[in-house]
């Protein structure tokens, strides 16, 4: 029973993991505004945190939630039956997805917050690929000082 909670943990911590990067990623322009108008990196970095943190928290509330309704019903079909969970486990397991959430979050923010602010609207535009009458590729590259 222990191996399969073990390999139900490390896939929840995987996906936990990797859907922090996948949203960090996303959100490149996002952080490059943010520090455009005047947010230090670690500012920036205190925002992600406490996102990364609510986001584990209420992740993990859903969950408890769900197993509780799941497994309630098994408890009712047995008369003598009662679902016991004990509070420090479920806290290390809470504590666990935001400490998975959080590394998920920080590192891809801290390689963000490095690049020069311009440089990093300056690509977000140039990803835009928007067809107008200004070549946004161009433009772009000239904000960041890439073509003269």
């Amino acid at each position: 029973m222990w191996l399969l909670i073990g390999v139900v943990g490390a896939f929840a911590g995987i996906a936990i993991v990797n859907t922090s990067v996948m949203a960090m990623a996303d959100r490149r322009a996002e952080l490059a505004l943010v520090r455009l108008i005047g947010a230090t990196r670690r500012q920036a970095a205190r925002m992600i945190a406490a996102e990364a943190t609510v986001t584990a928290l209420v992740g993990a509330g859903a969950g408890a939630l769900a197993a509780r309704l799941a497994v309630a019903r098994i408890a009712d079909g047995r008369p003598g039956w009662h679902i016991v969970v004990p509070p420090t486990p479920f806290g290390g397991i809470v504590a666990g997805a935001a400490a998975l959430a959080l590394l998920g979050s920080l590192p891809p923010t801290d390689r963000s917050s490095r690049r020069p602010r311009r440089q990093s609207i300056a690509i977000e535009l140039a990803e835009l690929s928007i067809s107008t009458d200004w070549n946004w590729g161009e433009g772009a590259a000239r904000l960041a000082g890439e073509v003269g």
